[in-house]
């Protein structure tokens, strides 16, 4: 799990969970930890996150703390001997309960 500050007012999330522990929730509390820091602790205006189009867990767990897909790459990554999309998704201060 990492939480990057681009500058002073928004951070890029990111994470890796190791297959034989998806699915037990430990996603959700980190990324919910991380974004409810970065609002609360470190006045964030805006946090990010990045997912390829193949990563549906990702997504999913991105959409059930509340960031919303913002934009879509075309072909933006070369992975597994394919390119595919990279999905942009955010949540601004404001809109975070």
């Amino acid at each position: 799990m990492s939480f990057q500050t681009a500058d002073g007012d928004q951070a890029e999330l990111g994470y890796w969970i190791a297959p034989a522990e998806q699915g037990n929730g430990y996603g959700v509390d980190a990324v919910e930890t991380l974004v409810e820091y970065g609002f609360e602790q470190r006045g964030l205006h805006r946090v990010e996150a990045g997912v390829f189009e193949s990563n549906d867990a990702s997504q999913a767990l991105l959409e059930s703390v509340g960031l919303s897909q913002e934009l879509r790459q075309r072909e933006a990554v070369f992975v597994d001997g394919e390119y595919q999309d990279l999905l942009r998704y955010d949540v601004l201060a404001e809109e975070w309960e």
